[in-house]
C-alpha cells in the first residue's frame, strides 16, 4: 500500500506511513466507495471520449471508423494515460511524469478476465434459450460485471498512480 501523502511503499497492515507517521489505513466502509468514485472517473473520461472520437471519425469519413478499431487498444491505453494522470492531480494534487497507461490497461484486463468470461458464458446460456428468466438474469449479471469492472479500475488506478509517486 502506498502512502497517500508523501507517495512511500508500505506494508498492507501498516495503519501509519513509515516515511511521514500519517494514518494511510482506509477504513473498510471508505475503501469501496473511494475505489468505486474514481473507477467511475476513469471509466466515464475513457468511454465518454472513445465514443465521441468514433463519431467524430465517422461523420468525417466512414473508412476511418475500421482503421480506428484495428487501433483501439492504443486509443484506450492512451486515454488510461490521461485519465490516470488527470485523477492523481484533482485527487491527490500531484502530477506524474511517466506514462501510466498500459500499467493501468494490463492490470485491468488481468483482474477483469474473470469477469468478462462468466458474462461469456451466462450469455452463451441466454442465446440458447428462449427464458424470460434467464434474460433477466443475463440483465443482472451484466449489471453487476460492470460493477466489478468500475471498483477494479478504481483500485488499480489508485495503486498505478501511488506506485508511479513513490518512484518519482
Amino acid at each position: 500500500m502506498y502512502c497517500p501523502y508523501c507517495g512511500a511503499s508500505n506494508r498492507d497492515e501498516d495503519e501509519v506511513c513509515r516515511k511521514c507517521g500519517k494514518t494511510i489505513l482506509p477504513s473498510k466502509e471508505s475503501l469501496l466507495p473511494s475505489n468505486l468514485k474514481i473507477g467511475w472517473m476513469m471509466f466515464w473520461r475513457c468511454l465518454l471520449l472513445f465514443e465521441i472520437l468514433m463519431v467524430v471519425l465517422y461523420f468525417i469519413e466512414l473508412s476511418l471508423v475500421g482503421f480506428v478499431y484495428i487501433i483501439q487498444i492504443p486509443i484506450i491505453i492512451f486515454l488510461f494515460n490521461w485519465a490516470g494522470k488527470s485523477i492523481a492531480q484533482q485527487k491527490y494534487g500531484f502530477t506524474i511524469s511517466s506514462f501510466i497507461g498500459w500499467s493501468i490497461y494490463w492490470r485491468l484486463l488481468l483482474c477483469s478476465l474473470p469477469i468478462r468470461f462468466s458474462v461469456l458464458v451466462v450469455n452463451r446460456y441466454l442465446v440458447m434459450s428462449e427464458n424470460i428468466f434467464l434474460a433477466f438474469l443475463v440483465l443482472v449479471v451484466l449489471v453487476l460485471s460492470l460493477f466489478l469492472i468500475i471498483i477494479i479500475m478504481g483500485w488499480i488506478t489508485t495503486q498505478v498512480i501511488f506506485s508511479q509517486r513513490a518512484k518519482e
